[in-house]
C-alpha cells in the first residue's frame, strides 16, 4: 500500500496555519501523506481565505484590519504578505493606500 497524498480543506489548512490542535489521526495522515505522494491544496481554498478574511462576529480566526480591500485574491495577497512579513510590490491604489494606512508593506511599482 502507497503512503498516498491527501486533500486538505480551507479549515484544515487554516487551523495547521495558527497551530489550532487537530485529531491525532488526522495530523498522522497529513504527515503520512507528506512522505507519499502529497499533502494538496485545492485552489478554490486559497478563494474562501480571502472571503473569510473580512471580520464578522464569532469568527475565531484572524482577520486583516479594515478598510480592506473587496476583492478577495487581493485580500489573500495583503494577508500573505502580513504573514511573511514581506512588503507587497505593486500598482493597485487600494492595496497602496491599504500599506499608508499602516496594515502592510508597499513597494509602487
Amino acid at each position: 500500500m502507497s503512503a498516498g497524498g491527501v486533500l486538505l480543506d480551507t479549515f484544515a489548512i487554516i487551523w495547521l496555519a495558527i497551530s489550532a490542535p487537530i485529531e491525532d489521526v488526522a495530523l498522522a495522515a497529513i504527515i503520512k501523506a507528506g512522505l507519499g505522494d502529497g499533502v494538496f491544496v485545492s485552489p478554490i481554498s486559497a478563494w474562501e481565505i480571502g472571503l473569510l478574511s473580512r471580520s464578522k462576529a464569532g469568527r475565531g480566526i484572524a482577520f486583516l484590519p479594515e478598510p480592506l480591500h473587496s476583492h478577495p485574491a487581493d485580500r489573500l495577497i495583503i494577508a500573505t504578505a502580513r504573514h511573511l512579513g514581506v512588503p507587497i510590490v505593486t500598482r493597485d491604489s487600494r492595496i497602496i493606500a491599504y500599506g499608508v494606512a499602516g496594515h502592510t508593506s508597499v513597494v509602487v511599482c
